[in-house]
């Protein structure tokens, strides 16, 4: 559990991290932009045509920022539950071998160890969809480590999350957008051959 917790972890950091802040440009009139002779500001007394024409014209309207995968999703309570389906389900599926069994950092499911997995892995989704959560693991790299995850394990731990996004109707569009999150992970997780 702890390899596949981390690993989400570090897609959704890395995706967080390369996102483009959200925003648009500011609008600036053309008459307040250096001319092209001299490099020198312009105003309304140097560049009248410009200045008429700019005021003709309304001011381009700013693109409203886009609402965070976070809100979208229904913020920490369907993260919660997409979380909490979605450990249950890969701790029982074999193909991903939850608990590392036979590599060197085995991982001891207890009740504990699972609440904590399942806390910090709302935390990294929480954080890397928009939301205000703040991440308190280990980078994806360091945290799977030693865990020697396959392709195959890592492949299979995302049908699982796949499923459970489906399973909790998380609508195609927010879905597809949680699934390249977490395929943003592979290169950190997956142990290079």
């Amino acid at each position: 559990m702890r390899m596949t917790y981390r690993s989400f972890v570090v897609v959704i950091v890395a995706l967080v991290l390369l996102a483009p802040p959200l925003g648009g440009c500011q609008y600036v009139p053309t008459w307040l932009k250096p001319s092209a002779g001299n490099g020198a500001e312009a105003d309304a007394t140097t560049q009248p045509a410009a200045a008429a024409e700019t005021a003709a014209k309304p001011p381009a309207k700013k693109k409203e920022p886009e609402t965070p995968l976070y809100d979208r999703l229904g913020g920490e309570k369907t993260i919660a539950a997409l979380v909490d389906d979605f450990v249950n389900t890969a701790a029982a599926d074999p193909k991903v071998n939850f608990t590392r069994a036979g590599t060197p950092h085995p991982w001891q499911a207890t009740p504990e160890n699972v609440e904590l997995f399942k806390g910090r892995l709302v935390e990294f989704l929480g954080t890397a969809t928009g939301g205000p959560q703040k991440y308190h693991g280990q980078d994806m790299v360091t945290a799977h480590k030693g865990m020697n995850i396959t392709p195959a394990e890592f492949d299979a731990a995302v049908a699982d999350f796949s499923a459970s996004a489906e399973k909790l109707n998380v609508p195609p569009a927010e879905r597809k957008e949680l699934l390249e999150l977490v395929q943003s992970t592979r290169a950190a997780m997956v142990a290079e051959k």
